[in-house]
């Protein structure tokens, strides 16, 4: 079968795409932010696929924003496939919207700000 690369393995939509894949018997590498995100969802995964769940590797990559994130599992695998699902995850609405760029004026950051602090 045909090897496919899973970004953002971890996440619920990655996770039924690899479902998917794995109990079609295909080879997959899902990428990851660390070791631990990998064996979290292998062990998710392993009751649904079986001993299907061999077929499934993973490649770290801890930023998907970094430029190249992807070329290391690229030049060292040969796809067949890319399922792109990987997004970046802000939980802090205020460190995204500092990434982005985008408070407009104070008022906005400042509700931002309150109702971040709401939720530690």
């Amino acid at each position: 079968m045909s090897k496919i690369l899973v970004t953002g393995g971890n996440g619920f939509v990655a996770a039924q795409v690899l479902i998917s894949a794995l109990t079609r018997g295909h080879q997959v590498v899902a990428t990851v932010r660390n070791t631990e995100k990998g064996e979290q969802t292998k062990q998710a995964l392993s009751s649904r696929v079986g001993d299907k769940i061999s077929n499934l590797s993973f490649a770290i990559v801890p930023s998907i924003e970094a430029e190249h994130a992807f070329d290391e599992v690229i030049k060292n695998n040969s796809f067949h496939a890319v399922v792109h699902t990987a997004t970046p995850f802000y939980l802090n609405a205020y460190v995204y919207a500092q990434r982005i760029g985008c408070f407009a004026s104070h008022r906005i950051l400042g509700r931002i700000q309150k109702k971040s602090s709401l939720r530690q």
